[in-house]
This record gives structure tokens, sequence and C-alpha cells, in this order.
């Protein structure tokens, strides 16, 4: 594990910018999210457009050239195959993500969570993790 340095007066500068779908949420967020940013969307119900809000910053991402990565902690999800035998979720796609090329991992359990995390990172190069979501999650011992 390699040694993390902390230095003062080093600011972190992202690469690149997620945009929002809307160029009047641009204009007061200075081109959209930088990369590199922990971001959680919160509200107090259900059904309050959580998941598509991100959903729609994936779109964006994807389209930008850059992997992402679906964690449902829900189990929410809703797959159908296609007349081409690729499995494919409508709504994701009618949100603006490709179904087809997004890493959609099934996830339970906090203790996995990060490892998950990691991995998608390093060794599938994802730029952009949704948890769906953190509430869901639940420790392993609950269910031994």
């Amino acid at each position: 594990m390699s040694k993390k340095t902390f230095e003062k007066g080093k600011g972190y500068i992202p690469s690149w910018h997620i945009p929002f779908p809307s160029e009047k949420v641009n204009e007061h967020f200075d081109k959209g999210i930088p990369s590199g940013t922990i971001m959680q969307i919160q509200s107090s119900s259900e059904g309050s457009w959580k998941s598509s809000v991100a959903l729609q910053l994936a779109g964006e991402v994807q389209k930008l050239g850059h992997n992402v990565a679906y964690i449902d902690a829900e189990n929410a999800v809703v797959w159908e195959e296609s007349e081409d035998g690729t499995h494919r979720c409508k709504w994701f796609e009618q949100l603006g993500v490709d179904s087809t090329d997004i890493f959609y991992v099934k996830n339970d359990f906090q203790e996995q969570l990060f490892e998950d995390i990691k991995e998608l990172i390093q060794e599938y190069d994802v730029k952009f993790v949704i948890i769906d979501s953190i509430p869901s999650l639940e420790p392993e011992k609950v269910h031994n």
C-alpha cells in the first residue's frame, strides 16, 4: 500500500466536469460537477427523483467517454432481454444511460461496498459510481 502524502496549500484541480442536462443548472455550478467529487443527493422522502438525477448525470459521464457503475443496494432495477440477446434497463435508457455499457453490481452488505468501488475504479477505470442507496445497505452480521 502506498503512503498518502498530505500537503498544505495544494488544492485539487479537476481534470473534467460532469455537465448537468440543464444549462441553467450548469451556470450555477461553474461547468457542472468537478471530477473527483464525492456527492450525496439527499431528500427526506422516497420517490423524490434522487436516483433519476444520479442516472441523468451518469448518462452525461458516458457521453464524455468514461465508465460508469451502478451499485443496486435496493435490488430495484428491472432488466429485460432484448431481441439481440443483450440485457437492457428501460429506466436507465429513458434517463440517457446506455444500459449495455454500465457496470451493474448488486450489493447488499456494507462490508463489501468499498471493496467493490475500489475494484471498479482501479481495475475497470470507472469514473462515476452511483450507490442506490446507502440506507439500504446492512451489515453482513445482521444476516448471519
